[in-house]
């Protein structure tokens, strides 16, 4: 058993950082939620980047007082724009439950968003990954919390935020997404 779990993180770790499967780096609150999106027998993708994909984001964002949930993918394949969207109900301490279908409710984005996603991407990315997560804060300015993977020409990241914040390149990325998503 040792073995093929030696075996499966030096595979992971051959890969080139564009076909890493960022989700691995999820903090615990966002494993659930990222589980429904990464079985592809109900649409999801355990990868981000694929065949014909530049652009990629996968935002898991969730209320830290409880509430919906959501996990939504943004992808870009040439001029065309995808968004899959799972909400969950639940809380933090009691757990997160699918809210609808297995499959994921599919979309196209408005085409202007195309480049403002590639904006606030750029941005997000470019976010040293040395301040990679911030401190929670319980005030009124604090309602959700995030994991953002993203994938962008060929670079993956992902970043967690314990406070989503309009001040914050990967909290506007993760705001704008999940408003893309409904």
């Amino acid at each position: 058993m040792r073995f093929l779990v030696f075996a499966a993180a030096a595979v992971l770790l051959a890969l080139p950082a564009s076909a890493q499967n960022t989700s691995l780096r999820a903090p615990e609150w966002a494993q659930a939620l990222i589980a429904a999106d990464i079985a592809p027998t109900t649409g999801g993708r355990l990868l981000l980047s694929g065949d014909g994909i530049n652009t990629a984001v996968r935002i898991t964002i969730a209320p830290i007082h409880g509430g919906v949930a959501r996990v939504v993918r943004y992808e870009a394949r040439g001029a065309a724009t995808q968004i899959a969207v799972r909400r969950f109900t639940g809380h933090p301490t009691t757990g997160w439950w699918l809210w609808g279908s297995d499959t994921p409710l599919m979309k196209s984005a408005p085409a202007p968003a195309r480049d403002e996603i590639a904006g606030l991407l750029r941005a997000a990315m470019g976010v040293s990954t040395a301040i990679s997560t911030n401190s929670p804060s319980t005030g009124a300015g604090c309602a959700e919390r995030a994991f953002v993977e993203m994938t962008l020409e060929g670079r993956s990241l992902s970043m967690a935020r314990d406070c989503v914040s309009a001040g914050d390149p990967v909290g506007r990325l993760a705001r704008r997404v999940s408003e893309l998503g409904g």
